[in-house]
């Protein structure tokens, strides 16, 4: 189980993450920042996804569009605030 000092850094690596990518992040590319950031820190997908979830960020899935669009990739939308209500996609 992580503490809520790796809890932190799980959120900074997915909020740096989603920056880049539209305001969403997959699993395996935060999984694999997690274990090239801190290679002795054995966080599991599973421990990942409730971290996020606990944090109010959405599991969704989406069609990847680079590369081959058919390609469809499950992962986490940053939770934002609209309307004071929060929503992963920003819609009221």
């Amino acid at each position: 189980m992580t503490s809520p000092d790796d809890a932190g850094l799980v959120l900074l690596l997915a909020r740096a993450l989603a920056a880049a990518s539209e305001g969403r992040v997959s699993t395996p590319a935060l999984t694999a920042a997690c274990r090239a950031a801190f290679p002795a820190w054995h966080v599991t997908p599973g421990e990942i996804g409730a971290i996020l979830s606990a944090a109010g960020w959405h599991h969704r899935q989406w069609r990847e569009r680079r590369g081959n669009p058919a390609i469809r990739v499950r992962g986490y939308a940053v939770p934002e605030e609209v309307d004071g209500k929060i929503n992963g996609w920003g819609q009221p």
